[in-house]
């Protein structure tokens, strides 16, 4: 028997895809419980067909062999610096999926939940250093200085601000590593790169507010108050849902080999005296490489000539020879 493709997880039609067209509100949308999905192909573009981007700011560059999205923050808080946002509505049972590649270790906001309060309400991800500054004095933790902390929060109608978060575990600086995050209304887990790491017993509805002072909106890379992620940020996915623990595995493994090719420079500065950065990955800066533009891509005892190659020889009279 083969039935009308509905949108309850089965495939109806027996044609070996799941609630594929536009049957749960998106396009090609193969689980039920996405709401949105954004690879940056197309920088603004919600692949699930759902909820488009508006773009403060950021970049699409090419990693690998796809596109990511680039953040220069550089500690500047909110709506102020380089960000994107989308009118996914809330839910309180969900699960959001990103990966990060953050260009330094300090404090910066990844993504943050719909209709959001504030940082303090809602549900957020976001980075922090070594330190943390607290009322109680300075907070230390054991990373590398090459390293940032990955912590989630979720505020509820029932826990207090101090006891709305999660400190996952530690990603290094400028690699690519998948933060995961799922809540099925009891329970708050955190994995990294598809393993669970800490987890968290919550009650309540999750608390979602609305002010006036911050657009109710879902936010990649800036969340009010915190400054805003210097990095790269990649597949975004968030579910009206919650992930067990295999579906958050099989996103790490799906997903992994986009970034197989080891990206770890945004620029010739985070590469070595003889590397240079290229397509995410320092290399070598090959001197037998003898194309070039203009004069300055070549040997000082060299000119660009007119095959686009460097050639022996001088470029103006002070260097021959009386």
């Amino acid at each position: 028997f083969t039935g009308t493709e509905v949108c309850d997880g089965i495939d109806n039609d027996c044609d070996g895809s799941i609630d594929e067209g536009n049957v749960c509100g998106g396009n090609n949308q193969t689980d039920p419980n996405l709401f949105a999905s954004y690879s940056f192909t197309d920088l603004t573009e919600d692949s699930a067909g759902n909820y488009d981007l508006t773009n403060y700011g950021a970049e699409r560059v090419s990693v690998c062999s796809q596109y990511a999205a680039k953040f220069e923050g550089n500690g500047v808080t909110h709506d102020s610096a380089e960000a994107m946002t989308s009118n996914i509505p809330s839910t309180n049972i969900f699960s959001a999926s990103v990966w990060i590649n953050p260009s330094d270790s300090s404090q910066m906001a990844v993504l943050k939940g719909p209709n959001s309060d504030g940082w303090h309400n809602g549900w957020s991800i976001r980075t922090y250093g070594k330190e943390e500054v607290l009322s109680r004095g300075i907070e230390t933790w054991n990373g590398a200085d090459n390293q940032v902390r990955v912590r989630t929060f979720l505020k509820t109608t029932t826990n207090g601000l101090g006891d709305h978060y999660i400190d996952l575990d530690f990603a290094d600086v400028n690699e690519w590593t998948l933060v995961t995050i799922t809540y099925d209304g009891y329970t708050l887990r955190g994995y990294l790169n598809g393993v669970e790491k800490v987890s968290k017993l919550f009650t309540g509805n999750i608390l979602y507010l609305q002010n006036g002072i911050y657009p109710s909106q879902f936010w990649i890379g800036a969340a009010g108050g915190v400054p805003n992620f210097n990095g790269m940020i990649d597949e975004v996915k968030v579910y009206n849902g919650s992930l067990t623990a295999s579906e958050v595995l099989g996103i790490y493994n799906n997903e992994n080999g986009l970034f197989s090719c080891n990206l770890n420079c945004l620029s010739d500065l985070n590469c070595s005296a003889n590397q240079i950065c290229s397509n995410g990955v320092c290399v070598s800066n090959d001197s037998s490489d003898d194309s070039c533009s203009s004069n300055s891509d070549c040997a000082s005892d060299e000119f660009c000539n007119e095959d686009d190659e460097c050639e022996e020889g001088c470029r103006r009279d002070s260097q021959c020879d009386d």
